[in-house]
């Protein structure tokens, strides 16, 4: 599927997507030359000048903020594939580290062969732009629910009721039966939107306030 046959929502972009598309690869190889990043410090980048390709409000709403995770990661394996074709050299593709890794005579092909293995499935996602035209608010929500429902059941956050409540800056003392689920979205979505590492929050103060939201889901 072509991009541009793939555009739905609001679209975080300066410029059309097919667009962005090539100048954001000249970008992103120009940028990993010089350094590694975070997805979120690649993103900020990007965002900046001489880039100017994502807009300054990408990452405000779930939607926009996956959209324009997507784009990036579809461009960086892309540009992946193309440079272990070319040169073997390969890329770290993961938001706390996105690195691009030259080819030489000690580091051989066998752990590049490794990481395109452990990155098919991923690779798989992120070049099918049908993903990207099917997502909306409500798909992409579901995602983030899933991905922090099984995150929950490994991390044992082990929060109580209480301390989930005011976690997310709601009264432990009224009632919990007059509490409804859209409240505590409500109250989440806006910590959250605050505190995710995307955004230049605190990791730790966001996983928090996730798990405190699904441990006051699970009691309502």
């Amino acid at each position: 599927m072509k991009p541009e046959d793939s555009k739905q929502g609001p679209i975080p972009f300066n410029k059309p997507l097919d667009e962005n598309l090539v100048a954001l690869d000249c970008a992103l190889l120009e940028l990993l030359n010089k350094n590694e990043y975070t997805e979120f410090e690649l993103i900020r980048a990007l965002q900046s000048s001489p880039y100017n390709l994502f807009s300054t409000d990408s990452l405000s709403q779930p939607l926009s903020l996956f959209q324009t995770h997507f784009v990036l990661f579809n461009a960086l394996y892309r540009i992946k594939t193309h440079l272990n074709d070319a040169d073997g050299s390969d890329i770290t593709i993961s938001a706390l580290k996105i690195a691009w890794h030259r080819s030489n005579a000690q580091s051989g092909n066998n752990e590049i062969q490794i990481n395109h293995e452990s990155d098919e499935k991923l690779s798989t996602y992120y070049l099918d732009w049908q993903n990207f035209k099917c997502a909306d608010e409500q798909t992409v929500n579901s995602l983030l629910d899933s991905f922090w429902e099984k995150f929950l059941k490994s991390s044992k956050p082990g929060l109580d009721l209480e301390e989930a409540l005011t976690t997310l800056n709601l009264d432990p003392s009224v009632p919990l039966e007059s509490l409804s689920k859209q409240t505590v979205k409500s109250a989440y979505k806006s910590l959250s939107l605050r505190q995710h590492p995307d955004k230049g929050g605190n990791k730790s103060d966001f996983q928090k306030t996730t798990a405190a939201y699904h441990v006051i889901l699970q009691n309502l």
